[in-house]
């Protein structure tokens, strides 16, 4: 008989020791990379709201245009999704306004509802504070809310300071990412930005401020 000339010394498989360790560095690994992968997650919600509302402020005004009827955009005074009127929670509601300016009514066209991740919410409102501003919705438990309008031309009605009239959005768990759009002119130019800055509500400097591509 011929013995084979390999051998396998020892056991086969993994020691106790070798396990618990192996595991150790996995929960270390983890418990590093979740918080990151949930600021990550955040961030991208805050972003995709922020454009969400841009689009419908875009809507708006082209609508505006091409029906030659008053629209507007209801933003909630709160923060946080609101009925705003019209039986839906959300952050903004954009419509056509045949009605009374500043408020939705039932025979208002509704265009768009903005309703955005549960902890995603509208940080500050800088600059729509001058537009109309007035309860919503029916008694009791009607919300006060702030508005934008466009005319049949597709000019921004009713702001005084149209050079930072700017939506704020950010995590209710996590205020390091903002976004924000910014109507940066008569026309209703919406423009997009995002800052990662904390410390501050609005980001105090204009550098801070990135645009989106």
């Amino acid at each position: 008989m011929i013995k084979s000339r390999f051998f396998i010394r020892g056991k086969n498989g993994f020691s106790l020791i070798e396990i618990v360790i192996v595991v150790a560095i996995i929960g270390i690994l983890v418990s590093i990379a979740i918080p990151m992968l949930s600021s990550r997650f955040r961030a991208m919600n805050v972003k995709s709201c922020a454009q969400k509302c841009a689009a419908d402020i875009r809507q708006a005004r082209s609508s505006a245009v091409h029906e030659g009827k008053r629209t507007q955009i209801l933003v909630t005074g709160t923060g946080n999704q609101n009925n705003l009127g019209n039986g839906q929670n959300a952050l903004w509601m954009t419509f056509s306004n045949y009605t009374s300016a500043g408020t939705y009514a039932s025979g208002d066209r509704v265009f768009s509802c903005g309703s955005c991740s549960s902890d995603t919410r509208i940080e500050t409102i800088s600059g729509i504070s001058s537009l109309p501003a007035g309860p919503v919705g029916p008694d009791p438990g009607h919300t006060t809310n702030l508005s934008m309008s466009f005319s049949a031309l597709g000019t921004l009605l009713n702001a005084s300071n149209v050079v930072d009239t700017s939506i704020i959005f950010t995590s209710s768990r996590d205020n390091s990412y903002k976004a924000r759009v910014t109507i940066a002119s008569l026309t209703g130019y919406a423009r997009l930005q995002t800052c990662t800055k904390s410390g501050s509500v609005t980001c105090a400097n204009s550098g801070d401020w990135k645009d989106i591509q």
